[in-house]
């Protein structure tokens, strides 16, 4: 099997299963002939309007890293179930509740799950 043919398929599976867990497909950056490592980070750290206030945490310097290595954006929270804006929330004691009282954490462990799944699968190994 060609390279072409590999990644023909890779992508094939990828998006079915980017689609299954209701995450935007992200393509991944040939350097070299080989496939950059992948990096885990943050949707709102790229840009994405995805904090609880509606706004993003945009980092300056994502340019010169993604460079290096190809980023895949995921928002655990969006993920997990929960809109954008929010109510902000806290983890105490392993129960992630707002400041209102409601508890949310079924909403954290399912985005933590497709996080792991999505990592497990795409062989991601760091998360920032």
């Amino acid at each position: 099997m060609d390279d072409t043919h590999y990644f023909a398929v890779f992508f094939d599976d990828a998006n079915r299963f980017f689609h299954q867990v209701g995450v935007p497909f992200v393509s991944k950056h040939v350097y070299n002939s080989t496939v950059m490592e992948q990096i885990l980070i943050s949707a709102c750290l790229v840009g994405d309007n995805t904090r609880f206030d509606g706004g993003n945490n945009l980092l300056p310097n994502l340019a010169e890293l993604n460079q290096f290595c190809d980023l895949v954006p995921f928002c655990p929270e969006v993920q997990g179930g929960l809109d954008t804006p929010r109510q902000p929330a806290e983890i105490k004691r392993g129960i992630v509740r707002t400041e209102l009282g409601v508890d949310l954490t079924q909403y954290y462990l399912e985005g933590a799950k497709k996080a792991y799944s999505l990592c497990r699968f795409l062989g991601i190994h760091t998360a920032i």
